[in-house]
Formats: structure tokens, C-alpha cells, sequence
């Protein structure tokens, strides 16, 4: 399964915009305001009606509030287009702001018109497409990561599906899974299989971190991992391990649970999988490898995220990149193998270092075409007390040794 093509119209800050998503990693980018997370919110929505009906995992509709429509628009309307098992169908939410509106055209006495909300399918019979999906072992998947992901808690969030955006990252529930499916691989080997693909996942994404296990103390399971040999409670990992272990580990479970059907859920399940921020909490490192680690352990989820980070985006292909602005979607004109600084200028509008260092080099490149030397090395001069001191000023020094010599 996979998501094609959005339409939003009246959505919070978003007046109108369309966008087109691609197989495997998309990524969101542009400064905060501009609506990424709303296009996530619109997919958890659309999804949500797609899924319930479709899958049987414990999934609810996402509800749409009077203040998500946009201010001064009278009615809010998503369109989410899906391919799944080479069918492609797509579902027009339109929802009102107000119930009813006052009709005084023509008319003596005021009246009153009822305005309906639609949910409506195209082709509306889209679901004898998949006859008996609900009861099938193979399913695919919707999941939305929030920037609550790296939050351990140890209850049990009994309300909370897939799509809710007050998800935190649950040890008890996984840990519970993980000894459940030990227990059941005695009889069952599938199961067995299962909690290897997740723990596959987990070293694929922690290498430096071993022998994921479960250890039971007394009635209470805690997850534990060991790095060089020591043991330690996964709460006890940073917020950026938690953070990717949370994705990796969460992700693999719902797979095999929508999957029993399949060996490897990691490897063979499909899903939709949105995720905000996903530079969150980590390491620049880090964020060079994490949509490989996504992609390569996930195979065939697609994945629609946020993004801040310039060390990110070199790793996926332009057409993968969406860029936000003005209420308004780009593609990338490219990405792979481009520096984060040409990134930053280029791509995500800023500049690429501290403003009073533009500032710097402005001035003194300035000076030294007017000719002033003079003082373009008295500013240099000045900067280098301060401790200010950028590879520019050599260049431009041996810039100015140069010109005086061709003077001669």
C-alpha cells in the first residue's frame, strides 16, 4: 500500500495545496509554520478512513474539530489517493464548519440550510477490490511516530491506536510482546521467526547495543540491552537511542502483529508509516544513516516525515523531497551527495553560518573591491582579535597580494 497524491483545501494554514508522494523515504521540509505537520495530520485522518474498514487492526477514525477548519473558510476538504495490490482508489473527506447557514436570498422569511459532511469513496465499491481482507493474515499497516516517540513509559495505554499523537515509547507493551512470542516459539515457530526480524531491527538500527532480551523480575518485565558486556534497562539509553529504537522496535511488533501470516514481517509487511521530526534527538551521525537504516530494514513501508535537518536530506532522491513554502510545494532540483551547506542555502532558505560572519565577509569583500585594502586588512585584522578568525581572510589576503603584484 501506498499513498499517491494529497489534496488539503482549508486545512489550518493551508488555503490549498497538492502533493505527490513517491515509493519507499519523502521527506517534508521547510521552516516551522509552514504546514508539515498538518500534511501529516490530513494523512492520519484520510488513512484512518481507509484502514478501519479495510484492515482489522485496532484502528479508529481520526476526528476532524470546527478549529481545524481555517479561519474565514466555511468548510475544510482532503482527497487521498492509494494504490494497494495494483488498485488505486481514493477517499474526499469534506467536513463543515457549521451545521447549518442562514438562506435569506429572495425569500420572505429567513431559512435555515442544513450543510452535510461527506466521506465518500471513488470507485465507490473500492473495498470488493480486497474481498476478505479483514480476515486476511497479510495486512498492511498505518502508524503515526509524534515527537512524543522517545518517552518511556511502562502502563499499559489501553485507549491509544496507531494513529494517535499521544503514543509514547512503551516498554511494557513491547517487552510483554517479546516474552509472549519466546513462550509461544516452543510451538510455534513462526513466532520465534518474528521476535528474530525484531531484533534484527533493533541491532540494525543500535549496532553498538546487543542481545536485546527481556528480563523478568519478580512479575515485572523490563527490556534490557548490553553494550561491551554491560547490561542496561533501555530506559537508561539517551533520547535519541530511545527515540530510534522506539521507531525500529514499535514499527517491527504492529508489522507482526498485522502479519502473522509472513516469516519476516520486517522484511515483507507493507505500510504507511508518518513520522514528525525525524531528526529528533539525534546525532548529526546519525541522522546521515537513518533513512537507510528505514528503508533497508523496511522494505516495503513508505515512509512521509518531517524534517529540519540538512544532514538528512542529501540521502534521498530529489523527487522525494517536498518543499514547503508560501503555501506552495516544490520538488528538489537535487540532493544526493550535496553538503549540508549548499542544503541550508539552497534548499531550506537560510544561510549556512552565524549572520555576523555573512556580515563579516560582506564587508570586507566589499572593501576590497573598491579597492580599499587598507581597510578590508584592518578588518581582518579587527576579526582576528576577536577571535573571529575564517579560512575567507587567507583568501582573501592572498586575493589582495595578488592584485597589487599584477599592479606593478
Amino acid at each position: 500500500m501506498k499513498v499517491k497524491k494529497l489534496k488539503i483545501a482549508g486545512l489550518r494554514a493551508l488555503t490549498q495545496i497538492e502533493l505527490e508522494f513517491q515509493p519507499g523515504m519523502n521527506l517534508l521540509v521547510g521552516v516551522n509554520g509552514v504546514g508539515k505537520t498538518t500534511v501529516l495530520d490530513a494523512l492520519r485522518i484520510s488513512l484512518s478512513r481507509i484502514l478501519v474498514p479495510l484492515t482489522s487492526q485496532r484502528l479508529s477514525k481520526v476526528g476532524i474539530e470546527a478549529n481545524d477548519i481555517q479561519i474565514g473558510a466555511a468548510s475544510m476538504q482532503l482527497e487521498c489517493y492509494v494504490e494497494h495490490q495494483e488498485k488505486d482508489f481514493n477517499v474526499l473527506i469534506l467536513k463543515h464548519k457549521e451545521k447549518y447557514v442562514e438562506d435569506k436570498a429572495g425569500e420572505v422569511r429567513e431559512q435555515v440550510i442544513e450543510r452535510h459532511d461527506r466521506e465518500e469513496f471513488s470507485p465507490p465499491n473500492w473495498l470488493t477490490f480486497f474481498p476478505d481482507s479483514k480476515r486476511s493474515s497479510i495486512q498492511p499497516v498505518g502508524i503515526y511516530y509524534s515527537v512524543r516517540r522517545s518517552i518511556p513509559i511502562e502502563q499499559k495505554q489501553s485507549t491509544l491506536d496507531s494513529f494517535s499523537p499521544n503514543r509514547d515509547f512503551n516498554l511494557q507493551e513491547i517487552a510483554d510482546w517479546i516474552y509472549t512470542n519466546e513462550i509461544l516459539a516452543e510451538e510455534n515457530p513462526r513466532a520465534g521467526l518474528h521476535v528474530g526480524a525484531l531484533r534484527y531491527a533493533a541491532d540494525k538500527f543500535l549496532p553498538e547495543y546487543k542481545n536485546l532480551h527481556v528480563v523478568d523480575l519478580n512479575g515485572a518485565k523490563f527490556l534490557m540491552v548490553e553494550k561491551n558486556g554491560i547490561p542496561l534497562n533501555v530506559r537508561q539509553l539517551s533520547d535519541g537511542e530511545r527515540g530510534v529504537l522506539a521507531l525500529a522496535l514499535d514499527l517491527a511488533r504492529r508489522l507482526s502483529i498485522a502479519n502473522p501470516g509472513l516469516d519476516n514481517p520486517v522484511a515483507d509487511g507493507e505500510g504507511i508509516i508518518l513520522i514528525d521530526e525525524l531528526d529528533l534527538h539525534l546525532h548529526p551521525k546519525w541522522q546521515r544513516t537513518i533513512v537507510e537504516n528505514l528503508t533497508s530494514t523496511f522494505p516495503k513501508c513508505q515512509f512521509i516525515v518531517t524534517t529540519h535537518s540538512p544532514q538528512i536530506i542529501p540521502s534521498v532522491e530529489p523527487e522525494n523531497v517536498l518543499i514547503m513554502k508560501d503555501g506552495k510545494v516544490d520538488a528538489a532540483s537535487r540532493t544526493l551527495g550535496m553538503d549540508s551547506n549548499w542544503i541550508l542555502r539552497f534548499l531550506m532558505d537560510t544561510v549556512d553560518r552565524p549572520h555576523e560572519a555573512v556580515e563579516a565577509i560582506e564587508k570586507v569583500e566589499t572593501l576590497i573591491l573598491n579597492g580599499d585594502f587598507k581597510a578590508a586588512r584592518h578588518e581582518i585584522s579587527q576579526c582576528r582579535e576577536k577571535d573571529f578568525d575564517l579560512v575567507e581572510w587567507v583568501i582573501f589576503e592572498a586575493r589582495m597580494a595578488r592584485i597589487e603584484i599584477l599592479k606593478k
